[in-house]
């Protein structure tokens, strides 16, 4: 976060957060370490620096970004497709090599392939492209004339976490067979 001012992360509430053992656990910048986190962060001039606790061997994951996990994601995902059933469908387009559903929402048209694929969440732990999708999620969805328009004209598929295994192992740019899915 190297040259980004410090007031600016301070307005949005700033933190890090780390991915350890299958779980995201967001820490505030006040340099205090955080447990069970083993994490602290703490403002440098204009950069944030991080000290992480790790045992011998262990991995994990830090980001900058609020992370979406893959049961929120999930969660989330099927009660938009409950909430408005006229408008989007839920689809499950896939399985991940551990066996997760892969999720879209299908909007639009029914017939034929989909006009627009929408797809984040290759590199699982890269949530800023998640939280973009999210966005078009709820546009799309919504009772907007633009979104109505579209949904008559378009067929739609909207995939915002593709690599669900990813996201649970805390792995920045592979899925469970160690595939990097560009």
């Amino acid at each position: 976060m190297e040259g980004v001012p410090r007031s600016h992360w301070h307005r949005i509430g700033a933190g890090i957060c780390i991915g350890r053992e299958g779980q995201w656990v967001r820490v505030p910048a006040d340099g205090a370490m955080h447990e069970p986190a083993g994490l602290a962060a703490r403002w440098q001039r204009d950069k944030i620096g991080v000290s992480v606790r790790l045992r011998a061997g262990e991995q994990v994951t830090i980001s900058n970004t609020v992370p979406w996990a893959y049961e929120l994601a999930s969660r989330y995902l099927r009660d938009l497709a409950a909430r408005v059933p006229g408008r989007v469908r839920l689809e499950v387009i896939g399985r991940s090599a551990h066996g997760r559903d892969i999720l879209g929402l299908a909007f639009g048209l029914e017939a034929g392939p989909p006009a627009v694929l929408v797809v984040s969440g290759e590199h699982a732990t890269e949530f800023a492209g998640q939280h973009a999708v999210r966005g078009i999620v709820e546009f799309l969805a919504s009772g907007e004339a633009e979104a109505r328009r579209l949904r008559r004209e378009l067929r739609f598929l909207v995939v915002p976490q593709v690599n669900p295994d990813g996201n649970i192992l805390a792995s920045m740019n592979r899925n469970a067979t160690g595939a990097n899915l560009l």
